[in-house]
């Protein structure tokens, strides 16, 4: 389903669709050929190679992280992958949930997880 949602963002060119529906094709069979079909593609989807595997396109950019304020869990923040600490404690205090839970107190200590989790302990 991510995937289908990406394709409404982004379409797909033909060689994408081609990949596709390789792929579904041995979960899918009768729908794939017949989506091959319709793309007009030669020969038939079950008789294609199995694409090979690329996995700079399985890195993600970007990553989720946890934010603390005194060890409970408040609210998560989106920053890029290997961010440096000062980056992701600024994006963190920058939030709005996390910021209602800080407002008016003095943080004493940041404990930053690289790609994990931010804990912030406040006075």
């Amino acid at each position: 389903m991510s995937l289908v949602n990406d394709f409404y963002s982004k379409p797909p060119n033909r060689a994408e669709i081609r990949i596709l529906l390789t792929l579904l094709s041995p979960f899918a069979p009768h729908i794939a050929e017949e989506l091959w079909e319709l793309q007009e593609f030669d020969r038939y989807a079950l008789e294609q190679e199995w694409p090979e595997y690329d996995e700079d396109k399985t890195l993600e950019s970007n990553i989720e992280m946890a934010v603390q304020v005194m060890g409970k869990l408040r609210g998560t923040i989106i920053v890029p992958i290997d961010s440096e600490e000062e980056f992701v404690v600024k994006a963190a205090k920058s939030d709005e949930k996390i910021a209602k839970n800080i407002e008016g107190k003095e943080i004493i200590r940041t404990i930053v997880v690289k790609n994990k989790l931010v804990n912030l302990i406040i006075r």
